[in-house]
């Protein structure tokens, strides 16, 4: 026992005197001789007031940073309030110089002719002469203008994602401006998260549910029907039915009315699931609306009818529409440009018939009922397939 403890003092003091004794610089030392040696281990990484891990883990978890954290930054804001939504006036802008004037009447002009004419001219253009302007590059506009380029480049003749990135730069503008967007902007963003890709995912979908709920935070700003169909379409193309029947659910909920988007989406919805009855529901539902049926909505029916395997259903429909109308016999035009135009009368077509029932019967004989290009692809995909 005696033994064990003269050990176990001499090797502590071996041990204390070695940790003691001096060593030389570290440019003249061996690992192999001293990597024991905790003062050269330290000595390997230059060592400043570092303080201790506890301290910086207690910095981590604060959530101030001790007064140097960075700041949050300006918030989206949605806001349909009249004095945030025509901020700034002409009063209001910033001052510039005369070369800076003739530049914005120069953008102005490009906007206003995009606006006469939508496809006569294209947006690159109009976004190069915008990024000329000095920053903040919004408050050099008054808040006409500004809604007018945010609505043309909201509504690109196609949505990619060249002219996504391109809307969202002007969406980080009139944030980092400190100015606000409205219910119609913020829609625009929600149909370019969702529609940049011809195949819709779930990623997409993430997208813009996270839009949406940073719409939901405006204090007296909440998502409109527009915004419901655009998410009733994504979680129906991405096969998220349980999705899609929730937001059907609070859109009843909330007092939504049907338009013509929410019924040909959910005839769209009931081509996914392979309902046929239910796509026949749908249509039903559709023409006892009141809502203008045109090739458009016989498309959508042919194309889930071809997906649920109904294919004589499908070619029985398509022999209706090319039999019952006089210019079935002639070649459909391309013209891309008028299709959201046509929409837009459909709509108010609607409107009038609902108003004046009367009106309704002779407004539907107006209607284009033959076959179109695109009721010619739907069945060349599918048979090729």
């Amino acid at each position: 026992m005696a033994s064990l403890d003269l050990f176990a003092r001499h090797r502590g003091s071996t041990t204390a005197s070695a940790a003691a004794a001096p060593i030389p610089p570290i440019h003249q030392r061996f690992h192999t001789q001293y990597g024991h040696d905790p003062r050269h281990l330290m000595a390997l990484v230059p060592q400043e007031d570092a303080g201790t891990v506890e301290e910086h883990l207690e910095y981590y978890r604060d959530p101030y940073r001790r007064g140097y954290a960075h700041a949050d930054g300006q918030r989206v804001q949605v806001s349909e309030n009249k004095r945030d939504v025509e901020y700034p006036t002409a009063d209001e802008t910033f001052k510039t110089d005369d070369e800076t004037k003739k530049l914005i009447a120069k953008l102005c002009h490009a906007i206003s002719y995009k606006l006469r004419h939508p496809y006569r001219a294209t947006l690159e253009p109009i976004y190069d002469l915008y990024l000329q302007l000095p920053e903040p590059r919004m408050l050099y506009l008054t808040w006409p203008w500004r809604n007018r380029l945010l609505k043309i480049m909201g509504l690109p003749p196609k949505r990619n994602s060249e002219s996504m990135l391109r809307y969202f730069a002007l969406i980080a503008d009139v944030k980092t401006a400190g100015l606000t967007l409205r219910r119609t902007h913020w829609n625009y963003a929600l149909a370019f998260a969702t529609k940049y890709t011809a195949r819709v995912t779930p990623t997409e979908m993430d997208t813009a549910l996270r839009l949406w709920q940073e719409m939901e935070r405006s204090p007296n700003v909440k998502g409109n029907e527009v915004t419901f169909n655009i998410l009733f379409d994504v979680a129906s193309k991405t096969g998220n039915f349980a999705l899609a029947d929730m937001i059907y659910k609070e859109m009843e909920c909330r007092g939504y009315e049907y338009n013509r988007y929410h019924h040909v989406s959910l005839i769209h919805y009931f081509g996914l699931k392979m309902d046929s009855n239910g796509i026949r529901a749908a249509y039903k539902d559709m023409v006892e609306a009141g809502e203008m049926i045109d090739t458009v909505v016989l498309n959508c029916v042919i194309s889930g009818l071809l997906r649920c395997g109904e294919e004589s259903a499908a070619e029985l429909t398509y022999e209706r529409m090319k039999s019952g109308h006089e210019m079935a016999p002639n070649i459909p035009d391309r013209d891309y440009g008028m299709g959201r135009v046509i929409t837009k009368v459909l709509m108010m077509f609607t409107r009038i018939g609902k108003k004046h029932p009367e009106l309704q019967k002779p407004l539907q004989k107006q209607m284009q009922l033959s076959p179109n290009l695109h009721t010619y692809k739907l069945f060349v995909e599918h048979y090729s397939v």
